[in-house]
């Protein structure tokens, strides 16, 4: 029995004749059958707690005290910016409007005061650093800051979520940023010292993805902390319904399933928001999300991964051209084929050798990829940084590119050994046939993917066969860890994802299997700059860090870069405020001056 049989994964086919009546592979009308249907397909009315009442003003209403509906994708886990224990699906706008930080990202993932008056400087008295590479950096506090609930907020209220992210009983010291944290005091109210035990580069904000540090509601927290200890804050119901913040916005009302009801914090630190309410929609129905754009209901759509071919083409025909809103594609996640490169795990065995793993980059047409799946409208990737990124230019300077050509797939597989027999399809020396699985995680526009790549391998040669990872199976980190070939999948881009490969986090029966370096690859010249990058403080020397990175990662070729998987957001033609941002950003960063007309 195969592993993919024995961890009941299903196998998905593809209709060999299909591919003679497409110049590539077959026609476009039969992928978007395959990837998730037509709008047409869907029920009239409104659905999955996607229908809302429209918010055109009343007799007398001012347009800032209207109310925003905004559906996102998905109901959050949890709405505080860092939690204590694993919460569900976390929605970084949802965060984003409730939470305050120090600083946060702009829309090109530049640092700016948020909580702070300003942030500290590197190399002044604000940020010093010693000679033995400890480091103290100091905030000064803006006046008069309050949490929703009218409380004060201090900088003892930072030394609180100190004291209980790094709490024994939470596990989360060894996580950044709180793993070079030694102290943290308050030595006024409105100051906030941090000293390090070693360099962190993020020290200035704390707000980079997944390196946050914000406060805690010390006056609410308090007393189950001391008298029960992290496992009663752990079950507080103030990181849901009763979650107090310091952001833009408010909770007023969290109708599990359905919505969430908040309103502008007239105290919140930069300027109570142009928009006096707002009601975020939970809906997973992408065509209900439709629906209710095109009938007014829905002002804007944030966060909705995958909204789907002819949704998107909807919107922008429907709606878009007719200049009723205006419909973005963020570049939130990097997807990429990585290959499995333990040779325990591993077959062939044939992709241990880098000229296999390369000849399959050169024969996949990533452009029909992207006119068929995309429109062509995708972000093709080169390697984990996208071009919107705060290293997007560094990275694309050293990335090796892998454009398609079918000849020099072929001469790269000759020269590892390996020839087309009768049947079209490469075999080694021995004449053994080269076939390979392409796994993917479950969901149309993935499986979608996989098939149109297997497709076109074949074509080129290769014997594949596609597999995919069931969604109850999606959270099994050993089977995610031990695919025999191939596995398409996404995951963290940018600095965050390129520093995961590395060999202490290649996923072992040791670890319970976690880790980002699922292909268990490691270079020894990317260790040390990986290890040098995390604690470099002078962001040129950090920009070069990445590009040589970079260089190494894609000669060697662990992963070959696919797309950036994006996020649709769309929006009303009387919003403004919303942009593009990078891909560390978010577009909620600015919502307190978003206008509402």
């Amino acid at each position: 029995m195969t592993r993919a049989a024995a961890v009941g994964e299903t196998r998905v086919g593809c209709e060999p004749a299909l591919t003679r009546s497409f110049p590539w592979l077959f026609p476009r009308f039969f992928v978007a059958a395959i990837l998730l249907g037509t709008v047409a397909c869907a029920s009239t009315g409104p659905k999955n707690g996607a229908s809302v009442q429209g918010s055109s003003p009343g007799p007398g209403e001012t347009p800032a005290r209207r109310t925003l509906v905004i559906a996102v994708g998905g109901e959050p886990g949890s709405i505080a910016t860092r939690t204590l224990v694993q919460s569900g699906g976390g929605r970084q706008f949802s965060t984003k409007i409730f939470n305050a930080q120090l600083g946060l990202l702009d829309d090109r993932a530049q640092p700016v005061p948020q909580l702070a008056a300003s942030l500290p400087q590197l190399n002044s008295d604000s940020w010093r650093v010693f000679a033995d590479g400890r480091m103290e950096t100091t905030y000064r506090l803006r006046p008069n800051l309050a949490w929703h609930d009218g409380s004060p907020l201090t900088a003892d209220d930072f030394v609180f979520a100190w004291r209980v992210f790094s709490h024994p009983e939470v596990g989360g010291a060894g996580t950044p940023p709180l793993a070079a944290m030694s102290e943290v005091l308050a030595p006024e109210p409105l100051t906030l010292m941090i000293r390090w035990s070693a360099p962190h580069p993020d020290a200035g904000a704390l707000a980079s993805r997944d390196r946050e540090f914000p406060p805690l509601p010390r006056h609410i927290l308090l007393n189950d902390l001391e008298e029960g200890g992290a496992a009663t804050i752990a079950n507080h119901a103030y990181w849901a319904r009763e979650f107090v913040g310091a952001g833009p916005y408010r909770l007023e009302r969290w109708d599990p399933g359905s919505f969430i009801e908040a309103s502008a914090f007239q105290r919140y630190a930069l300027g109570t928001p142009s928009v006096g309410r707002i009601k975020i929609m939970f809906a997973n129905d992408s065509n209900a999300i439709v629906a209710n754009v095109l009938a007014g209901e829905v002002q804007a759509v944030m966060e909705v991964g995958d909204l789907g071919r002819e949704q998107l083409l909807t919107l922008r025909r429907d709606w878009e051209a007719r200049g009723k809103g205006k419909v973005l594609r963020e570049s939130r996640e990097w997807g990429a084929t990585h290959f499995q490169l333990r040779p325990e795990f591993v077959s062939p065995s044939a992709l241990l050798d880098s000229r296999v793993r390369k000849a399959l980059a050169h024969s996949l047409d990533k452009q029909a990829l992207n006119d068929v799946l995309y429109e062509g409208e995708g972000t093709p990737a080169t390697s984990m940084f996208s071009p919107l990124s705060a290293f997007g230019q560094a990275a694309d300077v050293s990335a090796v590119k892998y454009p398609y050509d079918v000849q020099r797939s072929e001469q790269l597989m000759a020269d590892a050994g390996h020839q087309r027999g009768l049947d079209g399809l490469f075999a080694g020396p021995s004449g053994e046939r080269l076939s390979a699985e392409l796994k993917t995680n479950a969901g149309p526009t993935s499986e979608a993917e996989v098939l149109i790549m297997a497709n076109g391998w074949r074509q080129a040669g290769f014997a594949i066969q596609e597999s995919v990872l069931p969604a109850a199976l999606s959270r099994n980190a050993e089977v995610r860890a031990t695919f025999p070939s191939m596995f398409t999948y996404t995951s963290t881009p940018g600095d965050l994802g390129m520093v995961e490969f590395v060999q202490r986090r290649i996923p072992t029966a040791e670890n319970r299997w976690l880790g980002g370096n699922r292909a268990g690859w490691s270079d020894p010249r990317y260790e040390v700059l990986a290890a040098s990058f995390n604690t470099t403080l002078d962001q040129n020397e950090r920009q070069r860090q990445v590009t040589q990175m970079v260089a190494i990662f894609t000669e060697a070729l662990p992963a070959n870069s696919l797309f950036f998987r994006t996020s649709t957001v769309a929006y009303v033609a009387g919003l403004q405020g919303p942009t593009s941002v990078a891909s560390e950003s978010n577009v909620g960063w600015n919502v307190h001056t978003w206008v509402l007309q």
